[in-house]
C-alpha cells in the first residue's frame, strides 16, 4: 500500500530540489553586481556635476 501517488511524490521532491537550487543561486550571486553599480553611480555623478557647472 502506497501513501503517495507517483505524481505527488515527484512534485514534492521537485519542490525541495528547486528550493535548494534557489538558495544556492542566491548565496553565490548575492550582491555580485554591487561593485559595477557603484562605479556607474560615480561616473553619473561626475557627468551631472559637469552639466550643472555648464548651466
Amino acid at each position: 500500500m502506497t501513501y503517495f501517488d507517483t505524481g505527488i511524490n515527484l512534485a514534492f521532491w521537485l519542490t525541495i530540489i528547486s528550493t535548494l537550487l534557489c538558495v544556492v543561486y542566491g548565496v553565490l550571486y548575492w550582491n555580485k553586481d554591487a561593485h559595477c553599480e557603484i562605479t556607474n553611480v560615480k561616473e553619473w555623478e561626475k557627468e551631472e556635476a559637469k552639466m550643472e557647472k555648464d548651466l
